[in-house]
């Protein structure tokens, strides 16, 4: 059985909530951990970020998940979401990073570190990562639909 690798990064607003999350993630549920940055509190782009982990999530993806942070978790979701294979949840309680784990097989989780608390943001982190994905029909019907629409090219 091979062991969770969990790919962390953030921005300068997700930088705290960042090194905090993979300290809790190391310590306490005790997954590996890869830090893809930021390295300070130095203005820094979102996006930059997002695609160091995706990147690290889509070329190891059998036990490997992503988590994402900064301020509002709304941009650094959406760039994650333009990557082909990246399925990634803004999550900013328990239940919606429960079911995106489970029922939507996400493979990336968001927040934003000026949204929710630091225990909250660790509850999403351990449901999400330590979540299986539940298959049946209608949750492979739903990611085959949605498998289609990336492959869509719209004029």
């Amino acid at each position: 059985m091979q062991v969770l690798t969990v790919y962390v990064g953030s921005d300068h607003a997700g930088f705290q909530y960042k090194n905090e999350l993979i300290k809790y993630i190391q310590n306490e549920l005790k997954f590996k951990t890869i830090d893809c940055g930021t390295d300070s509190q130095n203005r820094c782009d979102y996006p930059d970020f997002a695609l160091k982990v995706c990147s690290e999530v889509l070329k190891n993806q059998k036990d490997t998940l992503g988590v994402l942070v900064c301020g509002s978790g709304i941009g650094i979701s959406m760039s994650a979401n333009k990557l082909k294979g990246i399925r990634c949840a803004l999550c900013h309680d328990y239940y919606s990073a429960k079911y995106a784990r489970e029922n939507l097989n996400c493979n990336v989780v968001a927040m934003g570190e000026r949204v929710i608390g630091i225990d909250v943001a660790k509850q999403l982190v351990e449901v999400f990562l330590k979540g299986q994905y539940q298959k049946n029909n209608d949750n492979e019907l739903f990611l085959n639909e949605l498998a289609k629409l990336e492959e869509q090219k719209l004029q």
